[in-house]
């Protein structure tokens, strides 16, 4: 199998937009946006993040991220990460982690790679937790049910 990678182009909105499968996965991926995701939401988003990617799986695209609040020579977040629903347990979540290091080591100098997740997203705390990730914050939120949950911050070092 073959990872690769490359800066989002204006006709991959509409595909990524049907990775969140239900509300609550968009939620996980995107709390400000309304199911179903548009491809319209996706790009106002991307226009206020930095390098928004594409992860590719034997040249299919697989994956999405992108960066934000970067401290250069400090820190970055890594948001709005999702995974198509084909491609889930194949090792993206980890290729996209890997790449977005890279970025913000490479290109803005940082030293630490942050990222935010909802503590009802079993797997995504488990694969951030495997990656050396470590949580430093919780913050009380509702969520798009109305429920409490705890939003997670968690770092690690680049």
């Amino acid at each position: 199998m073959k990872y690769s990678f490359r800066d989002i182009e204006e006709n991959d909105f509409e595909l990524i937009c049907c990775f969140p499968q239900n509300e609550d996965e968009l939620f996980n991926m995107f709390p400000k946006a309304q199911y179903p995701l548009t491809a319209e939401k996706l790009k106002e988003c991307a226009k206020e993040r930095l390098e928004p990617t594409v992860f590719m799986y034997d040249s299919k695209i697989a994956g999405y991220a992108n960066l934000y609040h970067i401290e250069n020579e400090k820190l970055g977040f890594v948001g709005n990460v999702i995974v198509h629903p084909d491609y889930r347990n194949k090792g993206i979540g980890k290729y996209i982690l890997e790449i977005m290091s890279l970025k913000l080591e490479e290109i803005y100098k940082a030293k630490e790679i942050h990222l935010s997740c909802f503590s009802d997203n079993t797997s995504a705390l488990l694969l951030y937790e495997d990656y050396g990730f470590t949580p430093y914050k919780m913050e009380r939120r509702i969520n798009h049910k109305g429920q409490r949950i705890v939003l997670i911050h968690a770092k690690r070092n680049i």
